[in-house]
């Protein structure tokens, strides 16, 4: 497994280049409106994230009970799976709390602007079906989480100059969030992550985690790309503007 998981961090390193972290870091924008421009389209992802923990990937609480690497990795997705109301405080924080008719949300996150998120979730409780095996599901969250503090790294650093600059603190884009995002998995015992991080995987078997690792990887690549293209979108008109309000 050490094998795959130098494999992932190779992976989410070179995703540190990515151009909607370039965009994060260097677009001439109040930290605001580098949040706002892109966040609510995350919300079909965001939702599908707290599903895919709580559901998809959780093993039974039988078969947990009976497997220290299961409960680990059940002990992780419970952390995961609650971190859905950070999103909706921060959206309210960046003023993004639109009141419009509830046909027209649905319309907004549901179309061609989130394709990219929806698939992304789709595609993930495929691979987590797939992933039956607790070697396979640990190979699949680990990269999960590896992206994941790549994003959230670059994200901390507007989220601290929107906080700077308002006064009021975000929970889902801020140190909150990223305290719980390490890279790697949370809520299990040194043993138990010893026995996922350390387990002896026959050829075949280490071929299918490395896939699916490179597969969730380019899930989220395509994610960040759409928000990228969102975020220019919602932003060419305004370069000025302190009050991006676009929606999905």
């Amino acid at each position: 497994m050490n094998t795959v998981l130098t494999a992932i961090a190779d992976r989410a390193s070179a995703m540190r280049h990515h151009p909607f972290l370039l965009w994060l870091r260097t677009a001439e924008l109040p930290a605001r409106d580098r949040l706002a421009a892109w966040l609510p389209t995350a919300a079909p992802f965001v939702f599908g994230f707290m599903d895919l923990n709580a559901e998809v990937l959780r093993y039974p609480e039988v078969e947990a009970a009976g497997d220290p690497r299961r409960q680990a990795i059940n002990d992780h997705l419970a952390e995961d799976a609650v971190h859905w109301p950070w999103y909706l405080h921060d959206l309210q924080q960046l003023g993004l709390d639109a009141v419009q008719p509830l046909s027209q949300t649905l319309r907004d996150l549901w179309g061609k602007r989130t394709r990219a998120q929806r698939t992304a979730m789709y595609r993930l409780c495929q691979l987590g079906q797939q992933a039956e095996a607790p070697e396979l599901r640990y190979a699949l969250i680990a990269a999960l989480e590896a992206v994941a503090h790549e994003l959230f790294k670059t994200v901390l650093e507007v989220a601290l100059r929107f906080e700077q600059d308002t006064g009021r603190k975000l929970l889902y884009l801020g140190p909150h969030h990223f305290e719980r995002e390490p890279g790697h998995l949370t809520h299990q015992t040194d043993a138990a992550d010893a026995l996922l991080r350390d387990a002896q995987l026959d050829a075949a078997t280490a071929a299918e985690a490395e896939r699916i690792a490179h597969a969730v990887c380019d899930l989220i690549a395509a994610r960040w790309q759409e928000f990228l293209a969102n975020a220019q979108a919602c932003t060419a008109s305004k370069p000025t503007s302190t009050t991006v309000t676009c929606q999905s």
